[in-house]
């Protein structure tokens, strides 16, 4: 799956890996090294996220149902909790200066694209 910013039409995550069961947001990124650029964890349904037991800073996009960028955190250090954005109801998390390189900001608009192979 990628995320796409349509806003800004550029590519975030060529390679998405969705987190929707309780188990998958619970776990996330605690125990991995590092994320690597062009890769993204979605967490649905999700209003905030912490970088507790993370080794690496990350970025957060917080979305709200209609995929409407409500709230970015840039560069979030390890052992930190984010806010609890209300209108979010899912988050993308993105290696740090993601966000920054991208132009990303409060108002844009994603879409998450599956790619299917024949």
């Amino acid at each position: 799956m990628k995320a796409v910013n349509r806003s800004k039409n550029t590519v975030l995550a060529e390679r998405l890996i969705l987190a929707a069961t309780f188990r998958e947001r619970l776990v996330g990124l605690i125990g991995t090294d590092r994320l690597e650029r062009g890769s993204g964890l979605l967490l649905i349904p999700c209003r905030a996220v912490h970088t507790y037991f993370m080794r690496y800073a990350i970025d957060a996009v917080y979305l709200d149902g209609s995929g409407r960028v409500v709230k970015v955190i840039d560069t979030m250090l390890p052992y930190t909790f984010g806010p609890v954005v209300k209108e979010a109801r899912a988050v993308l998390e993105l290696p740090a200066g993601t966000c920054r390189g991208t132009s990303t900001e409060e108002g844009d608009l994603f879409e998450f694209v599956q790619e299917v192979g024949i």
